[in-house]
C-alpha cells in the first residue's frame, strides 16, 4: 500500500488533529495485537469493545497514526505521529478500501449467496492459481477464511499490491444495506451468485425482503460487471428482476439450458461425484470431485464458469477441482475404524440442510445411517415451520436414528417421529456424542449438521478422540471416474 494521508483525509472526510498531511500510509490494521511499526491503526467500535481504548497501545507499539471517532484522553501522541478524527471509523475503513481499490487494476471476483460462498471462493482461487501458475503469491489473493463483512472485506482489499492481478473475495450480509456497501467497496468485475436461499430470513421478515436486500448489489454494480448465476435456483429470476441495467451473464446448473452444466453425474467411493463438465454445449473435462454433497457440484460449476470467463484452461481447472479439500467444518468426511463421519457444522439453513440430507442417498452403504442435526438459526417467526420441513426430509431418507440438539430442532424430531423415524432429542452436544459412541459400528455412517452457534463440531471432535488410537483418516481420494 502507498497512500498519502491527504488522500485518506479527503476520502473519509476526516479531520487532522495532529500530524502532517504529506505522511504516507503503507499498511492499515484494526488490531493492536498484530500491529507492526508504521501501521495506521483504525480504532473500530463494536458492541463489546471500543478501539479508542487501544489507541495508546497502538502508538506505544509504533503506529504511525490512528483514525478515531473521539479524542483519546490521557495518552501521549509522539510528535511524528498522526491522529485523524472521523464520525464513523468502520465507514472510514471502507472508504479507504474504496480509494485503494480504485488505484489497483487487478480484476476482482466477488462471491455472494446464501450458502457455498467460502467453498466456491476457495475453489475459484485454487483453480485459477493452477490455471495461471505464478511464483508470486501476491499476484492472486483471496479472502482469509470467511471475512466477508464490512471489516473483513476492506482488510482483504488492503492486501492488494500495485502488481496484484486478481483478488477473489466473498461478501455476506445479515442486515439491510450491507450488500450495497460491500459491492461499493469491492467494485467487482465478476459477480458469482451461488444461490438465493433462506439463510438469515429472520433478519428481514420475509423471503421477498431477503431477496430485495441481496439485490441491493445491483445498486453499486458497474454495467460491464459479468454475472454468474445459478440457473436451477428458483429465486434467481426474482433476484435478477431488480437489476438496474442489463449485464452479460453466464448461467450454471444441472438442467438443460445452463451455459455451464454437469452431465452424466455418478456417485463414487468413498465420497464425491464424477461428471462431465459441459461449457456452451461442449464437453470440456470429466471431473472427479472429492466432496460430499450434490451442493458441491453447484459450487464446482460456479467455479468453472468464473474460470471460463477468465479464459482458463478447463483441463487445469478440472485437475484443481479433483485435488480440492473443503474448508474447515464444511462437508468434511472422516473414516474411523470403518465408520464414516460427515461433519458439515459450519452453518445451516433450510435449503443447504435439504440438499445435504438428500445427498446421503448417494453414499449410503450397507451399514446404519445416523443423523445428528442442530438448530437452524436466524429464521424468525417461521422457525418451527422450517424445522418441521426438515423433519419431513429426514423421513424421506429413513435414517436408522435421528438425534437432535437445540430448542428448535425438537420440531425436526417431532415431525420425523410422526412419520415413523426413530428419534432422540437431547439438550447437550455431550449427550449426543455419548449416544453416537454407543450406537456406531463398522460400516455405519453419521451425518452432523447445524448452525454455527450450535457448535456441533464438538461432537465430531469427541468421536475422533474416541478412535484416536485407531488413526482417524480424513477422506480425500476417490476411485477413478468410470469412462
Amino acid at each position: 500500500m502507498n497512500l498519502a494521508l491527504e488522500e485518506i483525509l479527503q476520502s473519509t472526510g476526516g479531520e487532522l488533529i495532529r500530524g502532517r498531511r504529506d505522511r504516507v500510509v503503507m499498511s492499515i490494521t484494526t488490531d493492536t495485537r498484530t500491529l507492526h511499526p508504521g501501521d495506521l491503526f483504525v480504532a473500530l467500535k463494536g458492541p463489546n469493545f471500543d478501539g479508542l481504548q487501544f489507541t495508546a497501545n497502538a502508538f506505544e507499539r509504533g503506529a504511525m497514526g490512528a483514525i478515531v471517532s473521539g479524542l483519546p484522553e490521557g495518552i501521549k501522541i509522539f510528535d511524528d505521529r498522526c491522529l485523524v478524527r472521523v464520525k464513523d471509523t468502520e465507514k472510514a475503513l471502507g472508504d479507504i478500501a474504496i480509494l485503494w481499490r480504485r488505484k489497483i487494476s487487478a480484476d476482482v471476483i466477488v462471491v455472494m449467496g446464501s450458502s457455498g460462498k467460502t467453498t466456491t471462493k476457495e475453489m475459484i482461487i485454487q483453480s485459477l492459481t493452477a490455471a495461471f501458475t505464478s511464483p508470486d503469491r501476491h499476484l492472486f489473493i483471496s479472502t482469509n477464511g470467511n471475512q466477508n463483512n464490512t471489516i473483513g472485506v476492506p482488510l482483504t482489499i488492503f492486501r492488494m499490491e500495485p502488481d496484484t492481478q486478481l483478488i477473489v473475495t466473498e461478501i455476506g450480509m445479515n442486515s439491510e444495506g450491507e450488500i450495497r456497501r460491500l459491492t461499493e467497496i469491492t467494485d467487482p468485475d465478476i459477480l458469482v451468485v451461488t444461490n438465493i436461499g433462506r439463510a438469515h430470513i429472520g433478519m428481514f421478515g420475509s423471503e421477498k425482503e431477503l431477496i430485495r436486500a441481496k439485490a441491493e448489489v445491483f445498486e453499486k454494480l458497474r454495467p460491464e460487471c459479468l454475472l454468474i448465476v445459478n440457473a436451477d435456483c428458483l429465486r434467481t429470476p426474482i433476484f435478477l428482476f431488480y437489476a438496474k441495467r442489463p449485464h452479460h451473464m453466464i448461467t450454471f446448473g444441472l438442467t438443460d439450458g445452463a451455459d455451464v452444466q454437469a452431465r452424466n453425474i455418478s456417485p463414487i467411493s468413498p465420497q464425491g461425484y464424477c461428471f462431465d463438465l459441459i461449457v456452451k454445449d461442449e464437453k470440456e473435462a470429466r471431473i472427479s470431485l472429492p466432496l460430499f454433497g450434490r451442493h458441491n457440484i453447484y459450487n464446482a460449476l460456479a467455479t468453472a464458469a468464473a474460470a471460463y470467463a477468465r479464459g482458463a484452461d478447463m483441463q487445469k481447472v478440472a485437475q484443481a477441482l479433483e485435488k480440492f479439500t473443503p474448508p474447515w467444518m464444511r462437508s468434511t468426511m472422516y473414516e474411523i475404524e470403518g465408520v464414516r463421519v460427515i461433519s458439515d457444522c459450519y452453518n445451516a439453513n433450510p435449503d443447504s440442510m435439504e440438499l445435504a440430507l438428500h445427498s446421503l442417498a448417494d453414499i449410503r452403504g450397507t451399514g446404519g445411517l445416523y443423523v445428528l442435526l442442530g438448530d437452524m438459526l436466524e429464521l424468525g417467526a417461521d422457525g418451527e415451520r422450517f424445522h418441521r420441513e426438515i423433519g419431513g426430509v429426514v423421513a424421506e431418507i429413513r435414517p436408522d436414528l435421528l438425534i437432535t440438539c437445540g430448542d428448535l430442532s425438537r420440531f425436526i424430531s417431532d415431525e420425523a417421529s410422526q412419520r415413523g423415524v426413530s428419534t432422540i432429542h437431547l439438550e447437550t452436544n455431550d449427550e449426543a456424542a455419548s449416544i453416537l459412541k454407543e450406537h456406531l459400528h463398522r460400516g455405519d455412517t453419521v451425518f452432523i449438521k447445524g448452525s454455527r452457534l450450535m457448535k456441533l463440531e464438538t461432537v465430531t471432535e469427541e468421536l475422533l478422540k474416541l478412535f484416536e488410537k485407531h488413526h482417524a483418516v480424513r477422506l480425500r481420494r476417490n476411485s477413478p471416474c468410470p469412462e
